[in-house]
C-alpha cells in the first residue's frame, strides 16, 4: 500500500507505464525495423516526477522496493522522457470524474471516440 500520493504515482509509472512503454517501442522498432523511440510519459505529481528524474536515495523514498526503481534506470538511458500534464490535459478525466457535457464532448473527441449513428 502507498504511503503517499507521490509513492502511488512513482510505483504506478515504474511499475506499469514505464515497463509496458517501454516494451512497446521494442516491439514497434522490431517489427518495423528501426530504431526504438523513447516513451514519452505524462504524469501530474510533481514530486514523484522529481522522484523518477533524482537518482539520489533519500529517506523518503527508501521504503519504496527497489524493482520500482526501473523509471529511473530508463531515464538515464534516454528510453523514457516524463513530462507534466496538468489537471486540464488529463484524458483520464473522462473515465474517473464527473464532467459536465463541454468537457466530456472534448474528452471524448481527444481520445479519438465518434458518436456513430445509425442509419
Amino acid at each position: 500500500m502507498a504511503l503517499s500520493s507521490c509513492e502511488a504515482e512513482y510505483v504506478a509509472a515504474a511499475a506499469a507505464a514505464a515497463c509496458q512503454g517501454v516494451w512497446l517501442s521494442w516491439l514497434i522498432a522490431d517489427m518495423m525495423g528501426t530504431k526504438e523511440a523513447p516513451v514519452k510519459l505524462l504524469m501530474d505529481n510533481m514530486s514523484a516526477i522529481a522522484l523518477s528524474r533524482n537518482p539520489v536515495h533519500h529517506d523518503r523514498s527508501k521504503h519504496i522496493d527497489t524493482k520500482f526503481h526501473f523509471i529511473r534506470e530508463c531515464i538515464e538511458e534516454g528510453k523514457v522522457e516524463v513530462d507534466h500534464v496538468g489537471i486540464a490535459g488529463q484524458l483520464t478525466n473522462i473515465f474517473t470524474k464527473s464532467l459536465g457535457r463541454v468537457k466530456f464532448m472534448e474528452l471524448r473527441g481527444a481520445l479519438g471516440v465518434v458518436q456513430v449513428q445509425q442509419v
